[in-house]
């Protein structure tokens, strides 16, 4: 079933319009405020989890996710620290006869960062990731969570950072209709909604 509610919440969701009928028209429903949500505050929500089996229906939750907040920077689980961090351009160092740092991944502010196979990190990345969403630069992850069972999930420490969860498990490819998406335009939160 699909649901816009922390993993461990169970089916409690909030109100449901009245033509809700399946997982599918539950999705359509939710996907739009989720986005938002994390768009809105994504300090405060750190990203979601999308456990979602490859296929037609993450496809098109993924391709709604960029037009709503922004192509996504996709991520490896097996990225070294260099590529994360940062490090030594050694040929600019060279060139300028002083250190020149090039900037990682993690450098960047309002950034959306995809990460597939969440459910197979290892607990040094997922703390990288962790390290990442508590540095409050605005940044947002979205964690695919491809697991077969539920033994199979990213480790604990990424998932408390995430303020969002949607499972698409028992959605059909052919019963989804997703509404036309609209950006959000994201800014600070103001001091009143904190």
């Amino acid at each position: 079933m699909a649901c816009a509610m922390p993993r461990d919440a169970g089916p409690q969701v909030g109100p449901v319009p009245m033509d809700v009928a399946g997982p599918a028209d539950y999705l359509a429903a939710a996907l739009p405020d989720v986005l938002r949500i994390a768009a809105l505050a994504p300090d405060t929500v750190g990203g979601l989890l999308l456990r979602a089996r490859p296929g037609p229906v993450r496809e098109a939750v993924l391709a709604y996710a960029a037009a709503v907040l922004g192509p996504p920077v996709r991520l490896n689980p097996a990225l070294e620290d260099e590529a994360l961090y940062g490090g030594l351009d050694l040929t600019a160092t060279l060139a300028a006869r002083r250190p020149v740092r090039r900037p990682g991944l993690f450098d960047r502010d309002n950034t959306v960062f995809l990460m597939p196979m969440a459910d197979r990190l290892s607990p040094a990345m997922a703390a990288r990731l962790s390290a990442m969403l508590d540095a409050g630069r605005g940044n947002l992850l979205i964690a695919l969570d491809e697991g077969a069972s539920a033994e199979e999930a990213p480790p604990l420490a990424l998932v408390d950072r995430l303020g969002l969860y949607l499972d698409t498990t028992l959605v059909l490819p052919s019963d989804l209709a997703l509404p036309a998406p609209a950006p959000v335009v994201s800014g600070p939160m103001p001091a009143t909604a904190r």
